[in-house]
């Protein structure tokens, strides 16, 4: 029999009746455990359409033969109690399937609350390559391990987390997935209100890089005057770039608007530079020997498998993993410069010479590729576009006294988040754990203005970047001048270069030891 939902006394289910009195933190812990009942829900719902299934579809699945055969018959069932269309029922249907069926554990992830259903559905997405293969379960318990380490992830973190799960086990797939996207790589139209179209293009993620530089260029080059939003000046570029036609400040300040217009047909790399980078292994830029039998070597601190198949994984900044064969295509573009991190693996200079308290280039590098994005729990702004943050702060007065300029002591931080951090929204921790990896928590201490009393709300973030290999830049990096707490160091390179960093070398930190097994492996996700 069911019960109306409002009915439900709340604290039966863990939560307060009144939230009049209670402690921000309280509340924060409150607003949690009902994320986690929503998982609970969610993961009830779909054990309900998994029974379903095996009622309504399972005993004909082999023979059924007729025009609306038992899976579009239950599927409308569902469609028609839920207001959902017939499509997405029977997606649904097949998710299900798939998840009790070959993914239980990550199920179990969503039935404790470990992860939301916005990112189950990221999971099986990103997993439809294993159904039906004889690796499921490992992949299926590899991904429940690292969800349940603590942390807090993005949806785009989960995602890198499983790609890169999946890649390892099945390169081919993955190689015949990327050859079959490319294949269908299209432009498209959809109207909207208004008036408005909006106009659509997939296309692969460097080139969508280089044309949204170009995009940029061309929009940022009004005056300040120029009345429209960033978004609109935005749309405007495109439609010059594709139409070939003038782009203009909207100004009307006429011999008094002080903008250089580029023509369309000249926003070339000069103007519109790309710093692509992609971190990743030696050996996965060598072309595999596709008549070698398959093999296995073991080295002092790695073990490997050796196939005939394309293997290797790399991170792109900004868009995330990607498949060997992804990387050894941009190694072989034109402008493509490649740099061995670290041939000598000598230890990391921590910091300039000159000044403590700037981290070296080199060590800049490393926490870039560390991290991979910002260290702010469900944050996804890309490390390479991040600011190099003191966890603790550096003490100017008397260095050794604490903040050091240290892998230990350093994570990268959007512009936004490290200026919150130094306004003290937040504070955080950092500290390396059993993996030899950087384990982080966030604190926002909320001041009641009426009170006056503070109450810390704390929250994970799990290290999420391409590699645990320290890795050494050979390109020197600029710092503003001046004080404060800002490293955006972003790499002086050839206008329009492309880079592909590789590392050759186990990984050594600063003190000379090594603080990963597998130097070739991108690090864990969690």
């Amino acid at each position: 029999m069911s019960v109306a939902w409002p009915s439900v006394d709340p604290e039966v289910i863990g939560l307060r009746g009144s939230m009049d009195g209670a402690a921000i933190a309280d509340l924060a812990n409150d607003l949690m455990h009902a994320v986690a009942g929503q998982s609970f829900l969610e993961w009830t719902r779909l054990r309900i359409l998994a029974e379903i299934y095996h009622r309504l579809v399972a005993p004909f699945a082999d023979d059924d033969q007729r025009a609306f055969d038992a899976h579009a018959r239950a599927a409308s069932q569902i469609a028609m109690l839920s207001g959902r269309s017939q499509r997405v029922a029977e997606g649904e249907l097949d998710d299900v399937l798939m998840l009790f069926g070959e993914l239980p554990q990550v199920a179990d992830c969503l039935r404790d609350g470990v992860i939301t259903a916005a990112h189950l559905r990221t999971v099986l997405g990103r997993t439809a390559l294993v159904s039906g293969r004889d690796y499921a379960g490992a992949v299926d318990a590899e991904i429940a391990s690292a969800l349940r380490r603590p942390g807090t992830l993005s949806r785009w973190q989960v995602r890198n987390l499983c790609d890169r799960i999946v890649f390892r086990h099945d390169p081919d797939s993955v190689r015949e997935r990327r050859k079959s996207a490319k294949q269908q790589r299209r432009v498209w139209a959809e109207h909207i209100d208004g008036g408005m179209s909006v106009l659509h293009a997939s296309m692969t993620a460097e080139n969508v890089r280089v044309a949204v530089a170009r995009v940029e260029a061309l929009a940022g080059s009004v005056c300040k005057h120029d009345p429209r939003a960033a978004g609109a000046r935005r749309s405007d570029a495109v439609f010059a770039l594709l139409s070939g036609e003038r782009f203009e400040c909207l100004c009307d300040r006429g011999e008094d608007c002080d903008a250089t217009i580029p023509e369309p047909a000249m926003v070339q790399a000069a103007e519109a530079p790309v710093f692509i980078h992609v971190i990743t292994e030696a050996a996965t830029l060598e072309e595999p020997d596709t008549d070698a039998a398959a093999e296995t070597t073991t080295e002092p601190t790695v073990t490997r498998v050796h196939t005939s198949r394309p293997s290797g994984l790399g991170f792109m900044d900004g868009y995330g993993v990607i498949s060997g064969e992804h990387v050894r295509e941009l190694s072989t573009r034109a402008r493509a410069i490649i740099k061995p991190i670290n041939p000598a693996g000598k230890p990391l200079l921590s910091h300039l010479p000159s000044n403590p308290y700037r981290p070296s280039s080199a060590m800049v590098l490393y926490i870039r590729a560390r991290d991979g994005y910002c260290t702010v729990p469900g944050c996804d702004k890309p490390a390479f576009a991040a600011d190099a943050d003191h966890v603790h702060e550096y003490d100017h007065d008397n260095p050794a006294a604490g903040g050091r300029t240290t892998a230990e002591n350093l994570a990268t931080k959007c512009r936004m988040h490290h200026q919150m951090k130094t306004d003290g929204v937040f504070l955080d921790d950092q500290y390396i754990d059993e993996h030899g990896e950087p384990d982080r928590c966030s604190t926002h201490a909320t001041v009641s203005r009426f009170s006056g009393t503070s109450n810390p709300v704390t929250s994970c973030s799990p290290p999420c970047g391409a590699s645990s290999s320290p890795t050494h830049n050979h390109h020197p990096h600029r710092h503003p001048a001046g004080g404060g707490h800002h490293h955006n160091s972003n790499p002086s390179h050839p206008p329009g270069a492309e880079t592909v960093w590789q590392t050759s070398t186990p990984a050594v930190a600063a003190n000379g030891n090594a603080i990963a097994n597998d130097a070739s492996a991108l690090r864990r996700q969690r």
